[in-house]
């Protein structure tokens, strides 16, 4: 009877221990998968040159009558900082994975937005790769003719360089294509939606 209880007892504890450890591992893969939408706040420090000063005027006259005026200024030169906070907001996976908006958007599901802006994402890189070498090929066009000294080969050149720099500006890479409380209801979603695979809590963090 006692090597009954003792076995009985065994199980439970082998049971129990089992039940711990595939617990444990589930919380750890749901930490591995978690997204969560953060807020990222960094200071720039803008330095402003300042300058102040007085201005002295001096008459000096002669015996014979005659004048004149010398004028001397004593500038003082300071520089002044400010901190600018800038605010952005990141997509994390995981509590170190950075995501980009397709990304994310793959993950949780919503493919057709995340095509169209990875479409987008690439338009923007090949107008922005135009727009360097068109800059480049002006830039060749003004060193082209400043060694034969045309002036309207030079000016030429420059247009085409400004012209490429207009479309890389244009084209500059941009941040979030969604906007932040949309991130976040998705992100809410992805998360319960792999808390309940696990069989996790709804509300375990």
């Amino acid at each position: 009877m006692k090597k009954v209880i003792c076995l009985i007892l065994l199980f439970i504890f082998m049971g129990s221990t089992a039940f711990a450890e595939s617990l444990y591992e589930k919380k750890l893969e749901y930490r591995r998968k978690r997204i969560n939408i953060l807020l990222k706040t960094r200071y720039v420090s803008e330095l402003e040159k300042q300058k102040e000063g007085d201005t002295y005027e001096y008459t000096y006259t002669y015996d014979d009558g005659y004048s004149y005026k010398t004028t001397t200024k004593d500038e003082r030169t300071g520089i002044t900082s400010e901190l600018k906070k800038i605010s952005d907001w990141v997509i994390v996976k995981g509590g170190i994975r950075e995501l980009s908006d397709s990304e994310f958007l793959y993950l949780t599901g919503n493919d057709k937005l995340a095509r169209e802006i990875q479409n987008k994402v690439e338009t923007r890189e090949m107008w922005r790769n135009i727009g360097m070498l068109t800059g480049l090929v002006g830039i060749g066009i003004v060193v082209a003719g400043s060694s034969s000294s045309d002036s309207g080969t030079i000016t030429g050149g420059a247009l085409v360089s400004l012209l490429g720099v207009v479309i890389s500006a244009f084209n500059y890479p941009v941040k979030h294509y969604i906007y932040a409380d949309y991130a976040q209801e998705q992100a809410d979603k992805y998360n319960v939606r792999v808390k309940k695979e696990l069989e996790l809590p709804i509300d375990f963090e």
